[in-house]
């Protein structure tokens, strides 16, 4: 562990800028007496740093950094060909020894790669949370904006309900018969406003149609949220199917009926299940302690076997047959003694 540890600061030492690594070694190297200027300069060669500046005062354009990508391919290079497929045999026999026999340079290695994967592996998984909490943000604020334009569309059935321009509809059903004289000026009003109310009629149907069908998409999202069994498939089908056959046997059921009945049926079904599984229970249990008291009362003879009695024991047949294997069976006949006790 310590040539380990002695590696790792050996890597952190090769990590830092030249500038702080220069740093050190000046801070390091004892003072020295101030050497007089030369007054001939000496020639300067091509990459040394000019005269005055540090090395931290490079021009930038001298770094050339290399990318991640660059850097990770260099490193699948010098591993070699990386197979299409990992041997899982080969990573099932990875185990503790297999590390340990690892020179400690790959040791360390292993740890600052398995470092960086953990780190990558959590930067995934808030990435991944980032990107599904926006999803649901998103699909949330959809259904805001579909309730509010469904309720939009009901508000625009209020706004058909005016008085004045229902008495107004009204005149596009007057027959010919019943207007007055068409060359009265009466007679013309009227025939202009039974033709403005059939083409009113004409122009706002379509609107009352799709207004009467917001209003009833509104009423049942209002009412599944009222009542989240309604968000289960199954249920929500049993409902449909059961105002489907009520329908078609023409008997109109509303859908909280519907919802009520289904929901009491289930509740039914489940308490019955329930006890029926109680009794199959509490069956299972009393057979189990009735082979148990069966198996241990000496009154009943599954204690002292029945070829005992059959074929004897010991060339003796009846009571004394029954003496000797007791004898021979301290434990049984200790059994039989205590039974014989408590009758």
């Amino acid at each position: 562990m310590d040539q380990e540890n002695q590696v790792e600061e050996t890597e952190n030492i090769a990590e830092q800028p030249d500038a702080v690594v220069a740093e050190q070694t000046v801070a390091q190297e004892p003072e020295q007496a101030p050497v007089q200027e030369q007054s001939v300069a000496s020639p300067q060669r091509d990459g040394d740093i000019p005269r005055g500046q540090t090395s931290a005062e490079r021009p930038e354009a001298t770094r050339q950094p290399s990318g991640q990508g660059s850097r990770f391919d260099k490193l699948a290079d010098a591993l070699g060909d990386l197979p299409d497929e990992p041997n899982d045999r080969l990573l099932d026999g990875i185990d503790e020894r297999t590390i340990e026999k690892l020179p400690v340079e790959a040791k360390v290695m292993m740890r600052h790669m398995l470092a960086d994967r953990l780190r990558e592996m959590e930067r995934n998984k808030k990435a991944q949370e980032a990107a599904a909490q926006s999803y649901q943000n998103k699909e949330q604020k959809l259904h805001e904006e579909a309730r509010r334009v469904i309720e939009s569309r009901a508000k625009m059935a209020e706004v058909f309900r005016n008085k004045e321009l229902q008495d107004l509809l009204k005149k596009k059903d007057v027959q010919e018969k019943d207007l007055p004289d068409p060359f009265t000026p009466e007679g013309i009003q009227a025939r202009i406003d039974r033709a403005t109310a059939q083409g009113l009629q004409r122009f706002i149907e379509p609107i009352t149609k799709s207004a009467k069908q917001a209003q009833a998409e509104a009423k049942y999202n209002e009412f599944v949220a009222s009542h989240p069994n309604m968000m289960d498939k199954n249920f929500k089908g049993q409902v449909v199917s059961l105002i489907r056959q009520r329908k078609e046997a023409g008997v109109s059921m509303a859908l909280k009926d519907a919802h009520d009945l289904i929901e009491h049926q289930n509740m039914v079904r489940e308490a019955q299940a329930k006890r029926q599984k109680e009794r199959v229970r509490r069956a299972e249990s009393a057979r189990k302690i009735s082979r148990t008291s069966v198996s241990s009362d000496p009154d009943n003879g599954s204690v002292i076997p029945d070829w005992v009695a059959k074929k004897g024991y010991k060339g003796r047949r009846g009571a004394a047959a029954t003496y000797l294997f007791l004898k021979d069976n301290p434990k049984i006949h200790a059994q039989v003694k205590k039974s014989q006790g408590r009758t």
